[in-house]
Protein backbone atom coordinates (compact mmCIF):
# COMPACT_ATOMS: atom_id res chain seq x y z
CA UNK A 1 0.00 0.00 0.00
CA UNK A 2 1.26 3.69 -1.03
CA UNK A 3 0.04 6.83 0.75
CA UNK A 4 0.77 10.00 0.32
CA UNK A 5 -0.66 13.37 2.13
CA UNK A 6 -0.29 17.11 0.79
CA UNK A 7 -1.88 19.75 2.17
CA UNK A 8 -2.99 22.70 0.26
CA UNK A 9 -3.79 26.11 1.45
CA UNK A 10 -4.31 29.16 -0.69
CA UNK A 11 -2.25 32.33 -1.24
CA UNK A 12 -3.38 33.93 1.70
CA UNK A 13 -2.28 30.50 3.63
CA UNK A 14 -6.04 29.48 4.59
CA UNK A 15 -7.19 26.14 3.66
CA UNK A 16 -7.86 25.73 -0.04
CA UNK A 17 -11.52 25.22 -1.67
CA UNK A 18 -12.09 22.22 -3.26
CA UNK A 19 -15.32 22.71 -3.79
CA UNK A 20 -16.78 21.46 -7.33
CA UNK A 21 -12.97 20.43 -8.52
CA UNK A 22 -11.86 17.19 -9.28
CA UNK A 23 -8.10 15.87 -8.99
CA UNK A 24 -6.83 12.66 -10.51
CA UNK A 25 -3.49 10.83 -9.87
CA UNK A 26 -2.28 8.80 -12.65
CA UNK A 27 0.59 6.55 -13.26
CA UNK A 28 1.99 5.74 -16.73
CA UNK A 29 5.37 3.75 -17.75
CA UNK A 30 6.23 6.94 -20.00
CA UNK A 31 4.76 10.43 -20.40
CA UNK A 32 2.20 10.34 -22.92
CA UNK A 33 1.82 6.84 -22.41
CA UNK A 34 -1.07 4.41 -21.50
CA UNK A 35 -2.12 4.52 -18.02
CA UNK A 36 -0.75 2.21 -15.87
CA UNK A 37 -2.79 2.96 -12.45
CA UNK A 38 -5.29 6.19 -12.81
CA UNK A 39 -6.79 7.47 -9.01
CA UNK A 40 -9.46 10.01 -8.38
CA UNK A 41 -12.08 11.06 -6.18
CA UNK A 42 -13.66 8.47 -4.17
CA UNK A 43 -11.71 5.91 -5.74
CA UNK A 44 -8.38 6.14 -4.42
CA UNK A 45 -8.04 9.85 -3.39
CA UNK A 46 -9.83 11.57 -0.08
CA UNK A 47 -10.30 15.23 0.47
CA UNK A 48 -11.00 16.07 4.25
CA UNK A 49 -11.24 19.69 4.25
CA UNK A 50 -7.64 20.68 2.58
CA UNK A 51 -5.70 17.78 3.05
CA UNK A 52 -5.84 15.54 -0.25
CA UNK A 53 -4.81 12.08 0.44
CA UNK A 54 -3.88 9.59 -2.32
CA UNK A 55 -3.99 5.79 -1.66
CA UNK A 56 -2.86 2.84 -3.95
CA UNK A 57 -3.69 -0.35 -2.31
CA UNK A 58 -1.53 -3.02 -2.08
CA UNK A 59 -3.34 -5.14 -4.54
CA UNK A 60 -2.69 -1.85 -7.25
CA UNK A 61 1.47 -1.43 -6.15
CA UNK A 62 1.63 -5.34 -6.52
CA UNK A 63 0.58 -5.06 -10.05
CA UNK A 64 3.46 -2.96 -10.88
CA UNK A 65 6.35 -4.16 -12.60
CA UNK A 66 10.20 -3.97 -11.84
CA UNK A 67 10.48 -0.80 -14.05
CA UNK A 68 10.46 3.46 -14.30
CA UNK A 69 7.31 4.93 -13.51
CA UNK A 70 6.13 8.56 -14.07
CA UNK A 71 3.54 10.04 -12.16
CA UNK A 72 1.38 13.25 -12.27
CA UNK A 73 -1.23 14.92 -10.40
CA UNK A 74 -3.89 17.05 -11.92
CA UNK A 75 -6.39 19.26 -10.89
CA UNK A 76 -9.81 20.67 -12.18
CA UNK A 77 -11.21 23.51 -10.65
CA UNK A 78 -14.82 23.72 -11.12
CA UNK A 79 -14.73 26.46 -14.13
CA UNK A 80 -12.66 23.75 -15.95
CA UNK A 81 -9.03 24.73 -15.79
CA UNK A 82 -6.64 21.89 -15.68
CA UNK A 83 -3.44 22.40 -13.67
CA UNK A 84 -0.49 19.62 -13.25
CA UNK A 85 0.24 20.22 -9.14
CA UNK A 86 2.68 17.21 -8.87
CA UNK A 87 4.30 15.29 -11.38
CA UNK A 88 7.72 13.14 -11.23
CA UNK A 89 8.82 9.38 -11.82
CA UNK A 90 10.07 6.37 -9.42
CA UNK A 91 11.21 3.09 -9.40
CA UNK A 92 9.80 0.10 -8.99
CA UNK A 93 12.66 -2.22 -7.22
CA UNK A 94 12.40 -6.12 -6.82
CA UNK A 95 13.05 -6.99 -3.01
CA UNK A 96 16.52 -7.54 -1.61
CA UNK A 97 15.61 -9.50 1.45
Amino acid sequence: TFTRSITVTDGAGEPFDFTGATLAFTIKEVKGGSNVLALTISSGITVASNVITITATASQTNALSVKRYVYDLKFTSSGGAVSTWMLGGFSVEQDVS
